[in-house]
């Protein structure tokens, strides 16, 4: 069993940080192809195809004073780090994630794809956010609640139930604790109600 105090929800810092999107020459050859990926958990190492990246540029404005992170997000469920910090990360994470490799102008990065998912939501404490009678899009609990015992990884992990939220303890040497102790930028850990 995974010794850890916490458990924090892991998001993009999209206020400070560029974000990555599929360049439009790929995006336009995977759906011609068929070929488009669904990050849903299930191994994609054996089927994957490199794909080229690009920084998001909005606008001139938008974009202004925003800079380079270490860890960045591509899409709205994906990580991607340079190949260096890949490196670092695998020695912790080859359990739980997937580093499928893309290209960044002319470098190689890798895609954290998580693989496998915790059952650990507390149905009893969490409380939905209801909006007409059915659970919302946007923000589907008022309070999620997360079964401490439960949980098996000390890498990064998707909760059943949970939609496609990337979560991780604070276990000693886990990805938490390594993108404190090397001071990678780019992400927010928001701490999650534990049971």
């Amino acid at each position: 069993m995974s010794k850890f105090n916490n458990v924090y929800s892991v998001s993009v810092d999209v206020d400070q940080y560029l974000l990555l999107q599929t360049t439009v020459l790929d995006q336009i050859l995977d759906k011609e192809n068929d070929s488009i990926y669904v990050f849903d958990g299930v191994s994609k190492k054996d089927t994957w195809k490199k794909q080229s990246v690009e920084w998001m540029i909005i606008s001139n404005d938008e974009n202004d004073g925003l800079t380079e992170p270490d860890i960045a997000g591509w899409g709205s469920t994906m990580f991607a780090v340079p190949e260096n910090i890949a490196d670092t990360l695998k020695k912790q994470l080859n359990d739980c994630c997937e580093f499928l490799p893309i290209r960044l102008n002319e470098q190689t990065w890798f895609a954290l794809h998580i693989i496998g998912k915790q059952n650990a939501m507390d149905p009893e404490l969490t409380i939905i956010n209801m909006r007409n009678g059915r659970p919302s899009r946007t923000r589907k609990f008022k309070q999620l609640v997360l079964k401490k015992s439960e949980i098996k990884v000390n890498g990064p992990f998707r909760v059943d139930g949970a939609g496609l939220t990337t979560y991780c303890t604070d276990e000693k040497g886990g990805f938490y604790d390594t993108v404190k102790k090397q001071g990678l930028l780019g992400l927010v850990f928001s701490k999650v109600t534990l049971s």
